[in-house]
């Protein structure tokens, strides 16, 4: 499913920092087609690989992000 990358939201680990053996997660707030919002976590440093950012048109099948080109249309409703 086709879908729109709303915001990128970085983990809060508190004082003790994030820690040492885990991966770095982001939250990626998605707004989907039918204009409903859906908040996933995913790995940072997938999203840099990808170059995946904020605003970023993305096929979402549950479980990966792939990058789509995207040219706003008219009456697109993205």
């Amino acid at each position: 499913m086709n879908c729109i990358v709303d915001e990128i939201i970085d983990m809060e680990f508190g004082c003790e920092g994030r820690p040492d053996d885990m991966k770095g997660k982001v939250f990626v707030r998605l707004r989907m087609p039918e204009g409903n919002k859906k908040l996933i976590r995913y790995d940072d440093e997938e999203l840099f690989e990808k170059n995946i950012h904020e605003g970023n048109l993305v096929e979402f099948d549950g479980n990966t992000l792939i990058k789509k080109p995207y040219k706003k249309a008219v009456g697109d409703t993205f």
